[in-house]
């Protein structure tokens, strides 16, 4: 049970013990020595129970929607704090563990009141008249109506609950300054997760044999994500799925020139925490177990992926859960896959109806990534690509395309200035991106939920860091940032701006022509201001306005204002947008 599950514990067993030392009082009216202590019980408990529940409404507020707020803290018994419990751990940042040990404590506490007054676990008291009650105190059990045999307890849920209002306290109001700070531990651990994704799918692609190179589309998301301190990166990094859409040839249709000669197909890619043999080659795998006596380095498949080594079949272990330790200490991967099959083979083979994980894929350096099932339907044939470019001329060859309305165009922007700040200096991301690297793949029935992707041809070899525009300028120019802000205002306005146009494979730009699309982009701030409301004419104008400046993407802390300028705003206008 999770911290804030035992609040909700905590907060339903102080009324009871309350409601239980009301009807003793009541009972025993007549007595005054226990009447007398036991007022003075129910004022302490009354007490803290009105301190415990203001530091959970504290805690609550600015976290949960104000009008669940009350909700929670009327059905106190947990089932409904736990959606929220992610976004409390962060509020609580560093500190978490701790609050969750100061609640476990007054739980104890609260548990042991609720025995010595005789409250039964559906709350009813088995104590009901004042014959009960005197016989229960002949006994000389635990069952008491001296308030100070009280005190031990009552310490103890007063000192719980004075750290808790302090933390809790200490800690809200420092939400946004702390996810803008963790953005920077963020940005590297994406920009270097996405590299490693790039590198060992162009390695799985090496040994495939298909007549043209793979196009990988990697599809953009805004990854709303906050990193604690405490974090570790690995735990972090397994949290994230990439959904990637690969084009194979399409076997039946591979004579033709037609569309339908490509086949697309959809798989998550996610960090595997693994072993990694020095010897590993490049390549797709998957984990195999070895005899206890000799083990075998071959590789072994999945028998829903139908494979054979040369002289057996290996077993395999689940993949649906991350391996043990010992099972990790014994686990030999492959030095030489003698039954090494391409990237397009492997996916396109059919898979168990739970299968979870499909095989795994190395960049080469350190890390092993799984091939998984796509989360939702994956649609693998049919599908056409379509260009940002395409969905804002709606030329006669697009008169089909669902309208691209104002939701559509805030999330495109909102995930696009994410994207450049997570994706910058990767493959997948040229420096300058135009309407042309934008894509989206439209499914055969012609629907589309503008889900951006970019693309890269996986046998395309450069290095990691490569940029496909260059400069010289007297100075340093931030061009990618005016690739961003050229977009930003042609999204919103829902039109190409030929100012503001950049074309695909751009390899050079003066600063003439850098000034006059910055004065274009200035001129129809009007326009702007329009289409996207206050917040996205900021986002605009600030893109401007750093297209001069000397610092970029390369730079910590031209990364922490950009997110504050840019992305928290955005993310401001789309929380609005949805109501939360």
């Amino acid at each position: 049970m999770s911290g804030m599950e035992v609040a909700g514990v905590v907060l339903g067993v102080l009324p009871l013990a309350i409601k239980a030392v009301k009807q003793y009082m009541d009972i025993l009216s007549s007595v005054k020595d226990a009447k007398r202590g036991l007022k003075a019980l129910l004022q302490d408990l009354e007490t803290e129970q009105i301190r415990l529940e203001t530091t959970c409404e504290v805690l609550l507020d600015g976290v949960v929607p104000h009008d669940a707020i009350d909700r929670l803290m009327g059905t106190p018994l947990g089932s409904e704090w736990k959606p929220y419990g992610e976004r409390l751990r962060l509020r609580l940042w560093t500190t978490a563990q701790k609050f969750e040990e100061q609640v476990a404590e007054m739980r104890a506490a609260v548990e042991e009141l609720r025995t010595k007054l005789c409250i039964e676990p559906d709350g009813t008291t088995r104590l009901a008249d004042r014959f009960a009650i005197m016989r229960e105190l002949k006994r000389g059990a635990s069952f008491t109506l001296k308030k100070k045999d009280y005190d031990g307890i009552l310490s103890r849920i007063k000192t719980a609950n004075s750290i808790l209002h302090d933390l809790v306290n200490q800690h809200c109001g420092l939400e946004t300054s702390r996810k803008h700070r963790s953005q920077g531990r963020l940005v590297n651990l994406i920009r270097n997760l996405t590299r490693g994704i790039f590198s060992s799918l162009r390695n799985a692609s090496d040994s495939c044999h298909c007549s043209n190179p793979h196009e990988a589309c990697l599809e953009l998301e805004p990854r709303d994500v906050v990193v604690v301190p405490t974090d570790k990166d690995n735990d972090v990094a397994q949290k994230f799925r990439f959904h990637v859409a690969l084009a194979t040839e399409n076997e039946e249709h591979k004579a033709t020139e037609s569309a339908t000669s490509v086949r697309w197909e959809s798989f998550d890619i996610k960090l595997a925490i693994m072993p990694q043999s020095p010897h590993q080659k490049s390549g797709v795998s998957n984990q195999s177990v070895p005899k206890p006596k000799k083990p075998s380095r071959r590789v072994g498949w999945t028998k829903s992926l139908s494979f054979r080594t040369e002289k057996e079949d290996m077993p395999v272990r689940s993949s649906s859960s991350l391996p043990s330790t010992q099972t990790l200490v014994e686990t030999i991967l492959s030095t030489s896959l003698s039954a090494e099959i391409g990237l397009c083979r492997l996916i396109k083979t059919p898979k168990g109806p739970r299968m979870e994980c499909y095989g795994y894929i190395w960049d080469g350096v350190e890390r092993r990534f799984e091939l998984r099932p796509p989360e939702g339907t994956p649609v693998t044939e049919g599908r056409s690509v379509i260009t940002l470019r395409d969905v804002l001329t709606r030329g006669e060859q697009n008169s089909t395309l669902p309208p691209f309305e104002y939701p559509d165009k805030l999330r495109v922007a909102l995930i696009l200035a994410v994207s450049v700040l997570h994706l910058y200096k990767t493959p997948w991301l040229p420096k300058l991106v135009t309407l042309d690297d934008v894509l989206f793949l439209r499914e055969k029935d012609g629907k589309s939920t503008y889900r951006p992707f970019v693309s890269k041809r996986l046998k395309q070899r450069m290095p990691l860091t490569l940029q496909s525009t260059a400069v010289s300028f007297p100075r340093p120019v931030n061009l990618t940032i005016l690739g961003l802000g050229a977009l930003l205002i042609q999204v919103i306005l829902g039109k190409v701006i030929e100012p503001l146009d950049l074309m695909k494979g751009v390899v050079e730009l003066d600063m003439e022509s850098v000034l006059s699309k910055y004065e274009a982009g200035s001129r129809l701030s009007g326009e702007v201001l329009t289409c996207g409301g206050i917040n996205y004419f900021g986002v605009v104008k600030w893109c401007l306005d750093s297209v001069l400046e000397i610092a970029g993407f390369d730079n910590d802390e031209f990364c922490q204002r950009f997110y504050g300028a840019v992305v928290s705003k955005l993310e401001e206008d789309a929380a609005l947008l949805v109501g939360t």
